[in-house]
């Protein structure tokens, strides 16, 4: 990889690293400004935020296809976030419930243009032989986005004022907002306009990475949402213990993707995807049956086997998709993500409620087994032969 390549890469992880800080930034603030500000409920919470959720799963695959027809990526961004400084900055004035709804669900439309399109052009300037390193360099960012939001606007919403995390993320995406107008460049690849002509079924392949990219995100909103629950009912954690367990699973999956993703760049990603994601289910349905050390130990476990997981996906989006087509392979690999995610926040609970939480984890472990046992037959035909970086 050439420096302006590597410059490049380092450029969108830092645009990723700040729409994630801004996507958990304002969850800790919610009761107040949703529930208390209009004299709602939990369930008001949940549509506000179910409102960003379907506008990622919608429009991640439609900015994806309009970037691959348009042979352009850079413009999508830039509007996305410039967009989004706005939509963030202008929440805090609106004084009616679904009119804020609304807001946010355009605020996600166009924030999913900036970290997709950003996620799909890291994937355009990293070659075949770096794609693993590259995707551990995003999903760095991206993780590390998400760990340090949620504290930054907490600490925010309680020492300044409620919305004080909406005008902070306003600063931040228009940070983002200058350094992709000023330093963001399309791909080599792309400067040359090239139009999209590939079938999706010639890409028939890409519910294989899809597949782990729904369920790497649907067992997360088990820990974002049912895990601390169950410390506290379990253990009677305090918050700042809960929080430190979630933080020893969140700090290994950030810091060490980089470092897998060199690893599956040499080895290929099939030992990482398939070994890593079948022991992730497996310490998962384990979890809910140990006690607060082994626990502690299982989280980083589970971070760490999240992160070689992780690239290991992303490379894959990368080796059974086309160039052409990159926008919208990553497109759906992070609508199905949000999928995932949005079905794991609502479900882990609801199976919790029903039965009981080791049935819940059993639930999303098995899902994560399931996937393996399904996608093994398929991966090992379609890498039988290739050295590892193909």
């Amino acid at each position: 990889m050439t420096d302006s390549s590597r410059n490049q890469v380092l450029r969108l992880a830092a645009i990723v690293f700040m729409a994630m800080v801004n996507l958990t930034m304002v969850s800790p603030i919610l009761p107040e400004f949703v529930k208390d500000r209009f004299g709602g409920s939990d369930v008001s919470i949940g549509i506000f935020t179910s409102a960003e959720m379907i506008a990622y799963i919608i429009f991640a695959p439609i900015w994806g296809i309009i970037s691959d027809r348009t042979g352009k990526r850079v413009p999508y961004v830039i509007m996305g976030l410039g967009a989004s400084s706005i939509l963030f900055i202008l929440m805090p004035s609106i004084d009616n419930y679904w009119v804020l709804v609304g807001v946010r669900f355009v605020q996600g439309a166009f924030t999913v243009a900036a970290w997709s399109l950003a996620m799909t052009m890291a994937l355009d300037w990293a070659g075949a032989e770096n794609r693993g390193r590259t995707m551990g360099v995003l999903g760095a960012g991206m993780m590390m986005g998400m760990a340090l939001g949620a504290p930054i606007g907490g600490i925010m919403g309680e020492r300044w004022m409620i919305a004080g995390p909406f005008y902070i993320a306003f600063v931040v995406f228009i940070a983002a907002f200058v350094l992709a107008l000023l330093f963001l460049k399309e791909p080599t690849s792309r400067r040359v306009k090239v139009k999209a002509t590939t079938p999706l079924r010639e890409e028939k392949d890409l519910w294989i990475p899809s597949a782990y990219g729904f369920v790497e995100r649907f067992t997360a909103g088990f820990f974002i949402t049912l895990f601390p629950v169950f410390l506290d009912e379990t253990f009677d954690f305090e918050a700042g213990m809960r929080g430190m367990y979630l933080g020893i699973f969140f700090l290994p999956f950030a810091l060490l993707q980089y470092p897998f993703g060199r690893l599956t760049d040499k080895w290929g990603p099939l030992p990482f995807i398939l070994l890593g994601s079948a022991m992730y289910g497996v310490i998962m349905i384990l979890i809910t049956h140990l006690q607060p050390v082994p626990i502690a130990v299982a989280m980083v476990l589970l971070g760490a086997l999240a992160a070689a997981m992780l690239p290991a996906s992303l490379v894959l989006v990368g080796a059974l998709s086309r160039p052409e087509t990159y926008g919208r392979a990553m497109g759906i690999f992070n609508a199905l993500g949000s999928v995932g995610f949005a079905a794991g926040l609502m479900l882990s609970a609801v199976f919790a409620e029903i039965w009981n939480y080791n049935i819940a984890y059993l639930v999303g472990g098995m899902s994560v087994i399931v996937v393996v046992v399904f996608t093994t037959g398929p991966l090992l035909k379609l890498f039988r032969g290739r050295p590892a970086a193909a």
